[in-house]
């Protein structure tokens, strides 16, 4: 047996009655600026549809708000924001003052230049990003492990201690 939604909050209620407000500003609007002739023609379109018959008195005696009936989808239309969907690493605007000939170049490719140049500078990015690794890697033993055999490891322990004695020796 499915659980029952909870009924929307206050607040939520709220902002659904301004939305049906909001709605139906809309649509007064829209009715008055219909002209007579209009309003004939789309009735007769919509009459001559079969896959879209006529609301009846009795549907509209059974019809629920849909907040009463599934308020669980109103609640999910509520959470849902406009636009854009967020991204985790958005662009920022900056101001960058480049030479004309240059900014002339990429202007001249029509629509898209500012994305042209970001993918230039990616570019760029990269390169010096792949070239630090590789110099990184290149240095000599720093953050590795050295793997000398352990006999040139005694004989380099014991030409030193040899050393070190013969100085004192003299």
């Amino acid at each position: 047996m499915s659980k029952k939604p909870a009924p929307l909050t206050p607040s939520e209620l709220a902002e659904v009655e301004a939305s049906r407000r909001e709605a139906r500003i809309r649509v007064l609007a829209s009715l008055e600026a219909m002209t007579d002739e209009e309003d004939a023609r789309l009735t007769a379109a919509a009459e001559s549809d079969p896959d879209n018959p006529p609301l009846t008195e009795e549907f509209w005696k059974r019809a629920r708000p849909a907040h009463e009936k599934h308020p669980d989808w109103v609640r999910k239309s509520l959470e849902r924001r406009r636009g854009r969907p967020k991204l985790e690493s958005p662009k920022r605007q900056v101001t960058l003052r480049l030479d004309a000939d240059v900014l002339d170049h990429f202007k001249a490719g029509g629509s898209g230049w500012q994305t042209e140049i970001n993918g230039v500078l990616r570019e760029v990015v990269e390169k010096q990003r792949s070239r630090r690794k590789r110099a990184k890697s290149k240095r000599p033993y720093v953050g590795k492990r050295l793997h000398v055999p352990i006999r040139s490891v005694q004989l380099a322990v014991a030409a030193s201690a040899f050393l070190h004695v013969a100085e004192h020796l003299d």
